[in-house]
């Protein structure tokens, strides 16, 4: 019965909404990993880590625009 309620609300579009935002934040946490290796993180303290998040993500972003010039050209 259980079961039969959670794929009910699965088959909503409220629910596929949600899912698609969170499918998205875990892709681009996936490939923070993959790609930089942020889980290996060497910095301590908030301060540096926070910094340091900012410029993993910078990166990450120029590394998908470049992806996306080079398709296009």
């Amino acid at each position: 019965m259980r079961l039969s309620k959670r794929r009910s609300l699965e088959r909503t579009d409220r629910f596929k909404k949600l899912y698609g935002m969170r499918a998205g934040i875990e892709a681009t946490n996936s490939c923070l990993d993959r790609v930089i290796g942020f889980k290996h993180s060497r910095c301590r303290g908030v301060s540096k880590l926070k910094m340091s998040l900012a410029f993993i993500v910078n990166a990450l972003n120029l590394l998908r625009y470049a992806k996306k010039c080079r398709k296009t050209m």
